[in-house]
């Protein structure tokens, strides 16, 4: 159970703040050790400005640690890159569990999907995504409709992009925590998730074949 000493909502806005400049910093070229030690003793003390538990704080400090390389400037960048992303992952977790812990409490039915429920709805969803576009946009409009077929005729998909944008409307409401077009560094090189949910360790890559 997190506990937490100040608003919940304030919290929320000052974590997704800190994360939001943890990836701007670890998106940047320029990796270097000061601005992150910085940024982590920033996040330190406000994780201990808004949490019961002094463990929290402590945590974030030992997965965020950094092994300084004296003889290799890249392998130290390399290093500082990957304790970036292990604290990114660490606030995403943290953001995630004070916002179910919230939403259970302002709704005692609200519950979160099993693992193995939310890989059943995602199934399905793929599985019937051609359902979807033939309803929404091949079917005849009803005629006391203000949405006319002459305009659903003009959208045409035309590659993965368009795909990925329908499918990303149809599991956001479902799984609102989903972010689309999420970029991640492994360490040697970027690379970017179509669509990705998470806190379910899912990630969805959006193909559109030719018509060849």
């Amino acid at each position: 159970m997190l506990n937490i000493k100040v608003n919940i909502e304030s919290a929320l806005v000052k974590l997704q703040e800190r994360l939001d400049i943890l990836e701007k910093f670890r998106e940047q070229g320029n990796i270097d050790s000061h601005t992150f030690i910085n940024i982590r003793a920033d996040i330190e003390n406000l994780l201990n400005e808004i949490m019961e538990d002094k463990a929290v704080s402590i945590e974030f400090n030992s997965e965020t640690l950094v092994m300084e390389n004296t003889f290799s400037s890249i392998n130290t960048k390399q290093n500082i890159s990957k304790a970036a992303e292990r604290g990114i992952n660490f606030l995403k977790r943290l953001i995630w569990q004070i916002s179910n812990s919230q939403n259970s409490s302002n709704n005692a039915n609200n519950s979160e999907f099993t693992l193995d429920a939310a890989k059943l709805i995602i199934r399905k969803i793929l599985n019937n995504f051609y359902k979807h576009i033939d309803v929404m946009y091949n079917s005849n409009v009803h005629g006391n409709g203000k949405i006319l077929k002459e305009n659903l005729d003009k959208i045409k998909i035309g590659n993965e992009y368009d795909v990925q944008r329908i499918l990303y409307a149809l599991i956001k409401p479902i799984f609102p925590l989903a972010r689309v077009e999420v970029s991640d560094n492994t360490g040697y090189s970027m690379i970017r998730y179509d669509i990705i949910i998470e806190q379910y360790n899912m990630i969805i890559e959006v193909k559109c074949t030719r018509d060849k």
